[in-house]
């Protein structure tokens, strides 16, 4: 993003003469697309996160909100979780898928209500950005 290349350009120095930057926008693999338009979803709830969680903050905010829940849902965790946080999955609510490929990944969302998006103030990564391609709203903090 614009905001990405002044933050490198302040943190690094303009580039040397005659060193160009540009900006890569990014992109959702076709793979993500709306497969159940929303209307006809039937049944409990089906929520979804991903990502690489590497911290508590990654996570549990999300799975304290839920705890309060009063509602029948599942929520889908995707993706590698640091081990010391893998007890915080421990819930009847989570369904923890590991790690996945894009295929995978694409496949699990095509049957969520919602993409949960527990980061703050983190630039768009491309997660989010397949999320909403496969036409799932997305849930997270107003940052």
């Amino acid at each position: 993003s614009q905001y990405s290349l002044k933050q490198c350009h302040k943190m690094f120095g303009k580039p040397f003469r005659g060193v160009s930057s540009a900006i890569i926008f990014n992109g959702a693999n076709p793979l993500f697309h709306q497969i159940q338009p929303l209307s006809s979803r039937s049944g409990p709830w089906n929520f979804i996160i991903s990502g690489n969680f590497r911290h508590a903050d990654m996570i549990s905010p999300i799975l304290i909100a839920l705890d309060k829940l009063d509602a029948d849902f599942t929520l889908h965790v995707v993706g590698p979780v640091l081990d010391t946080l893998k007890s915080e999955l421990k819930r009847d609510y989570v369904n923890y898928h590991g790690i996945k490929s894009n295929r995978d990944l694409a496949e699990i969302m095509s049957g969520m209500d919602a993409y949960f998006f527990s980061a703050m103030n983190s630039p768009c990564p491309n997660a989010l950005i397949e999320a909403v391609a496969a036409g799932l709203p997305v849930v997270g903090y107003a940052t």
